[in-house]
């Protein structure tokens, strides 16, 4: 992946996101566009994509200020939480606050989201069970035991394993990615898992192939994902499927070329704990 990929990804999205509140989407698209372009603001360093990053939060802001109960309860509130605390707006943060209290979440998706927003020291355990990044429990763990762990792994790092634990885990979570990639609808999680990878530094040459793979999903416009032949996909979709993909690419690309992962960065900025009350 180039600088020119990632800001023709910037491009597509800021256009997106621009045309997102005159057609009505819920703050679900909003958010994604936001998140999408504060990632690339970081990776491009330019000042038209900090700008664009800035009007896709006040778009954001103001649908969520606008929008009814249901409407935000569509968001996924780390997405929310992110672009709150990267751009340090209060507002966000406590629509992002609420959703964490409120959504029915995953315990570690919960528990992430809400670090995002408050990383005071609560006593609660910063550690991945060792049991979670065993070989089995990795190969054979459901997409939704996967999710989890991206999650807790985000949240507390791996930090506490030794280099040979490290290179297992790296190994096993690259064959599940790349096993997941090879399925019609693997796009996200194979990303995701990717993404892990990369953030902990656990495995370069699967990161390098993840990235090699990125650039052929790539589209012309700057989007990402390609619809397999004869799906059925129902509504706009530039929102329903190219910006999910889109901002999940981005996002690996952030956490495979940046010195640190985007959820670590986030920590790094000014804490909302008191905005978010």
């Amino acid at each position: 992946m180039t600088p020119g990929d990632a800001a023709r990804a910037a491009r597509w999205l800021d256009a997106v996101g621009a045309a997102i509140p005159s057609r009505g989407a819920a703050p679900r698209a909003l958010a994604q566009a936001a998140l999408g372009s504060a990632i690339c603001a970081v990776l491009l360093r330019a000042g038209e994509h900090e700008r664009a990053a800035q009007a896709a939060v006040a778009r954001l802001r103001a649908a969520a200020d606008g929008a009814s109960d249901a409407a935000l309860n569509g968001c996924d509130p780390l997405v929310l939480a992110l672009v709150a605390r990267l751009s340090g707006d209060p507002a966000l943060a406590r629509h992002a606050a609420r959703l964490v209290a409120a959504a029915p979440l995953a315990p570690a998706r919960r528990a992430l989201a809400a670090r995002v927003l408050d990383d005071r020291d609560d006593g609660a355990p910063r550690t991945v069970p060792a049991d979670e990044t065993t070989d089995v429990a990795i190969l054979t763990a459901d997409e939704a035991a996967l999710h989890a762990l991206c999650d807790a792994v985000e949240a507390c790092g791996l930090r506490d394993r030794d280099a040979a634990e490290r290179e297992r885990i790296g190994a096993a979570l690259g064959a599940r990615a790349f096993a997941a990639l090879r399925a019609s609808r693997g796009f996200e999680l194979g990303l995701r898992l990717l993404r892990v990878v990369a953030g902990e530094r656990l495995d370069a040459t699967a990161v390098a192939e993840g990235l090699a793979y990125l650039r052929r999903q790539q589209r012309i416009d700057g989007s990402f994902g390609h619809l397999p032949p004869r799906s059925a996909q129902a509504g706009d979709i530039r929102l329903a499927f190219h910006l999910p993909r889109t901002v999940t690419a981005v996002w690996l690309l952030h956490d495979a070329l940046q010195p640190e992962p985007l959820v670590r960065r986030a920590l790094r900025a000014p804490a909302l704990a008191e905005a978010a009350r």
